[in-house]
């Protein structure tokens, strides 16, 4: 089975204001000393906004076998968002299929000559297609979560379209990402499979509930929450 990892992050210090915004039946786990993971059903982002005008919050996905991708949000508004699509050419060669030949039997144009036209179309524009997708990168936004100088030249070094473009080294960029962002533990993590196992802290309905109260006094965070 491949891994399948998405959740939104935000750091350990805001644990006390999470369930000010929180969802019916989301649940909230930590990640380690830096990180809480708080996940929702379908990752519905309801909320995460209101969320990002007090503290900032990444939403990070990985597919083992299809690719991985962040977004940023901060100040109510989504500020860096970045995809690495493991399958690109692939998905657009479909794509193009379909907008090109929309009353034509895909599989057929896909594996003909139309398919191999437009093998060749997406080849030479591949630079440009990769480019596209590091748009809204914007690498220095994860100054808003305390990286330092450092942290983001590692980020920059690593997140880059030739990079992706070179291919030797793509299924590695998602490792050096977590571990430039003390996100080792962030893996195997999603909604359905932390609750199916009930491997998570506290499931959050109510910030009045006694049970989240006991917790954030467990946990020493009960100020944060003010």
């Amino acid at each position: 089975m491949s891994e399948f990892t998405s959740g939104f992050l935000m750091e350990r210090i805001h644990m006390g204001k999470v369930a000010k915004y929180a969802q019916s039946r989301s649940v909230m786990k930590e990640l380690n000393h830096k990180w809480i993971v708080y996940l929702t059903e379908g990752d519905n982002d309801a909320g995460i906004m209101d969320m990002s005008h007090e503290y900032p919050v990444m939403y990070f996905d990985h597919e083992e076998d299809h690719g991985w991708g962040y977004r940023i949000y901060d100040h109510g508004k989504i500020i860096a968002s970045l995809r690495i699509n493991y399958e690109l050419e692939e998905g657009l060669l479909w794509e193009m299929a379909q907008e090109r030949y929309p009353e034509g039997d895909l599989i057929e144009i896909v594996y003909n000559q139309a398919g191999d036209e437009l093998r060749e179309e997406i080849k030479n524009n591949f630079d440009e297609l990769i480019l596209q997708s590091f748009a809204e990168a914007n690498i220095g936004s994860f100054a808003v979560f305390g990286f330092t100088h450092e942290h983001l030249e590692t980020l920059n070094a690593t997140l880059t379209p030739s990079e992706v473009r070179s291919g030797s080294n793509i299924f590695q960029i998602v490792n050096t990402f977590k571990s430039v962002l003390q996100l080792e533990e962030m893996s195997w993590i999603n909604y359905d499979h932390v609750v199916e196992d009930a491997n998570y802290d506290l499931m959050l309905t109510d910030s009045r509930h006694p049970t989240w109260i006991q917790w954030l006094e467990y946990k020493g965070e009960a100020s944060s929450g003010n």
